[in-house]
């Protein structure tokens, strides 16, 4: 029996010697009450010695929220003698501040009597870090849905491609005018989108613009031709633009389809030129014709009839 009794003597010095330093949070309880708290857990509640801890209930620690889970997890503890797996959990320190933390509990023996281990870890500046990064990621998903939004009900066509020409965003309206969904161009070559011979030659434009940082094109709205799906040909307006994404460029390109206002404004110009019963040219065309024919005998001296 005095041997038994030094063994178990030795075995609880060994114990606390192992405990009182360690890092993480441990705590005896019995009957539902503190009996041991280690330095780490004083700290963590906010107490200035264990005493303040021992002989507590252990509830008066635990969110009201998490009662039921913990009493349940003391039941298991008690009844079966195994160990518990680790489990999320939020305690209140003294002042009342809520703290999570992580807990894992097993049975013991501590002073000749069984009891409940518990370690437990402050994860609390952890989970705040992580729903700081969740709701900056929810943010940022918000902002880019509200700017896909607007971008998808512009009447013009905006679409973005990297340095090397693959597409990286198509509006709504660039796939009316062009005739593709964004999801078949979402990662293809933007030259599709241009006839010859600037197909052929795009990537060597995107080449030169790596090189020597000229812009022959950005900034500078400009008339060109695109090629729709079906291989026709129409007029539109292209204003190209460049930012900087993670140290990359990034093109964004405004199209606008003017076939419509290319037929208006011939149609303009018929009205204006010719006669609209006959189709034959007016005396406001004559005069035109003339005023230009003057212009040109007088800059080359020559004669017209």
């Amino acid at each position: 029996a005095v041997a038994s009794r030094a063994v178990w003597q030795e075995a609880e010095q060994r114990y606390h010697a192992l405990v009182e330093w360690s890092p993480n949070a441990i705590a005896v309880h019995r009957d539902g009450r503190l009996v041991y708290a280690n330095p780490a857990t004083v700290r963590m509640f906010g107490a200035t010695s264990a005493d303040e801890l021992v002989g507590k209930p252990a509830l008066e620690l635990v969110h009201p929220d998490f009662h039921a889970v913990v009493l349940a997890r003391m039941r298991t503890a008690h009844e079966q003698r195994t160990r518990l797996p680790l489990l999320e959990e939020q305690l209140l320190k003294l002042d009342g501040a809520p703290i999570t933390v992580e807990v894992l509990s097993a049975p013991i023996v501590y002073d000749g009597q069984a009891c409940v281990h518990v370690s437990m870890r402050d994860i609390t500046e952890q989970k705040q870090a992580e729903q700081k990064a969740q709701a900056i990621q929810t943010s940022l998903r918000e902002a880019a849905q509200h700017t896909q939004t607007i971008l998808d009900n512009m009447l013009d066509g905006v679409i973005t491609i990297n340095a090397q020409g693959l597409v990286e965003s198509f509006n709504h309206a660039a796939g009316r005018i062009f005739g593709y969904s964004s999801a078949e161009m979402l990662g293809r070559n933007i030259s599709v989108l241009m006839p010859e011979p600037h197909r052929s030659r795009h990537n060597g434009y995107l080449a030169h613009h790596a090189r020597t940082g000229e812009t022959r094109v950005i900034g500078r709205p400009r008339e060109v031709q695109g090629q729709r799906r079906d291989g026709s040909l129409f007029p539109m307006s292209l204003s190209v633009s460049r930012i900087d994404r993670c140290g990359q460029p990034i093109f964004i390109g405004l199209v606008r389809d003017i076939t419509q206002s290319r037929q208006d404004e011939e149609e303009i110009r018929r009205l204006a030129y010719y006669d609209p019963l006959t189709h034959l040219p007016n005396r406001r065309l004559l005069q035109e014709r003339l005023h230009k024919a003057i212009s040109s005998a007088d800059r080359t001296g020559q004669h017209g009839a």
